[in-house]
């Protein structure tokens, strides 16, 4: 069985941005440290992590890295569902 490659590295790739873009949606209207904070306190965590203030081109690095690393992540997957497969 051949699993499509691109299109799972696309998937997780798309997926992947996405969240991060989310994430930097939030550091742009200050939402991000509130939350970060709430979460770290739900698992019983206290850490004094600041995050940055909002920079476009921080952000784009973010998104696009996050598409790579997503796109081999993804490829990788039907790789290995791939060779299981025979």
């Amino acid at each position: 069985m051949r699993f499509a490659h691109h299109k799972l590295g696309l998937m997780f790739g798309g997926f992947f941005s996405f969240i991060h873009l989310m994430w930097s949606g939030l550091i742009a209207i200050d939402m991000a440290q509130p939350l970060y904070d709430a979460i770290l306190r739900m698992h019983m965590i206290q850490a004094s992590y600041e995050l940055l203030p909002f920079d476009l081109a921080s952000m784009l690095m973010l998104i696009v890295m996050a598409f790579l690393v997503g796109y081999l992540l993804g490829w990788l997957f039907a790789q290995a569902l791939s060779w299981s497969a025979k």
